[in-house]
């Protein structure tokens, strides 16, 4: 499910707060203005873009290693933690086989697998926002060289 800009936005008002992320920085390491991330965190601007938005999100990520919605698959499930040993009949036993020797490998490998697709999908945000910020900065340059 795909978040709105409410939510967005909730997580990088109160993310910036708890890192200290200022619109200084933000307006440094992204293509936004700082005025413009200014406006974001002080609530002036009432309806930011999507784009900006997710410009301040992927820099957070970044930067930050904090990121909206990365805790897909807990790393302790309070069902598989109460199945412990000792069993005390062959029900309990039953459990505790299919659970720690057939459930958690599997859930297991699958959040490896999650946690791997999500640190490419960071590489390839690194490298986009890295490119965004050289042609901004190249595009800068040459309307100064045009004036």
């Amino acid at each position: 499910m795909a978040l709105d800009n409410s939510e967005k936005l909730q997580f990088i008002l109160k993310t910036s707060e708890e890192l200290g992320i200022t619109a200084y920085e933000f307006g440094k390491n992204t293509d936004i203005s700082s005025v413009g991330t200014h406006d974001i965190l002080t609530g002036k601007s009432k309806n930011p873009r999507t784009r900006n938005l997710n410009a301040m999100l992927a820099y957070i990520e970044t930067k930050y290693n904090k990121s909206l919605g990365t805790d897909i698959i807990q790393l302790e499930d309070p069902f598989i933690d109460a199945v412990e040993k000792p069993a005390t009949n062959e029900i309990e036993e039953a459990i505790y086989e299919a659970v720690h020797k057939r459930l958690k490998p599997v859930m297991d490998e699958q959040a490896n697998e999650i946690y791997a697709l999500r640190e490419d999908l960071k590489n390839l945000y690194n490298q986009y926002w890295v490119m965004r910020n050289n042609q901004t900065q190249k595009s800068n340059g040459e309307k100064k060289d045009i004036g």
